[in-house]
């Protein structure tokens, strides 16, 4: 089933534009944040808006505003969630455009609209161990039939967590980098297996137990300490 918020969706299909999508995997959360950039000379506005009546835009700003100005679900339709992503301006080195950002959990991140909106194929396992996220094929960003696609997209995933397995493009540091372009929407695959810090909570209680331990050995050397001690006194007293 596709699962697509309607007006991202035509963002992505209508503007010739390069999306910048980020999620930073913790212990505890998974935060998603999203840039999508509005390239002003890859499209005629008026040409490929294709809902209610037709509207030349006269600058990407202009579109940043409208985009702004909407409310767009976090979750997709399959999730019985209504709340809404958070929306900011953004203009830096690469362009002019909107974030999007939501902060998940391991348990309902699955049900990203973002995540489920390129995906043909989005498989994500999150289980005792490891929690793994695998997409096979990314043909839904060009799937319209009208206007420029999707320039590039770029997608970066930032783990606290050890990564068993990976097909990233670019590693450095816990961050591992996949990059597409009109070229490899269909081929690409995006793959990625982490292990859960289980040992965490076992870490902690071992290293409690080796205070308890220390403190243990240290009370009992003071009480043997005081009884050799009382009986060296009684000893020498006579």
């Amino acid at each position: 089933m596709r699962r697509i918020i309607i007006f991202i969706f035509c963002l992505f299909l209508l503007t010739g534009c390069d999306v910048v999508y980020n999620i930073d995997i913790d212990n505890n959360d998974i935060n998603e944040s999203t840039n999508i950039y509005f390239a002003e000379n890859d499209y005629n506005y008026e040409s490929y808006y294709p809902y209610g009546n037709a509207k030349r835009f006269s600058s990407a700003e202009e579109l940043v505003e409208k985009t702004i100005s909407s409310d767009y679900k976090a979750f997709d339709s399959d999730y019985n969630n209504k709340e809404l992503y958070k929306m900011e301006r953004v203009n830096d080195e690469i362009g002019e455009g909107v974030n999007f950002k939501y902060t998940y959990k391991y348990n309902n991140i699955k049900y990203s609209s973002l995540i489920n909106y390129c995906g043909q194929d989005v498989k994500y396992i999150n289980n005792n161990d490891s929690v793994s996220l695998n997409v096979d094929n990314l043909s839904l960003c060009v799937a319209a039939d009208y206007g420029p696609r999707l320039n590039n997209l770029t997608v970066n995933i930032k783990t606290d967590l050890k990564v068993t397995d990976n097909n990233a493009d670019k590693v450095k540091g816990n961050r591992y980098t996949w990059t597409f372009d009109s070229n490899d929407f269909y081929d690409k695959s995006i793959k990625i297996v982490m292990q859960k810090n289980k040992n965490l909570n076992s870490s902690v209680n071992s290293i409690g137990k080796i205070v308890i331990i220390i403190l243990m050995l240290l009370v009992i050397s003071i009480i043997i300490y005081k009884i050799i001690r009382k009986r060296y006194l009684s000893e020498n007293s006579i």
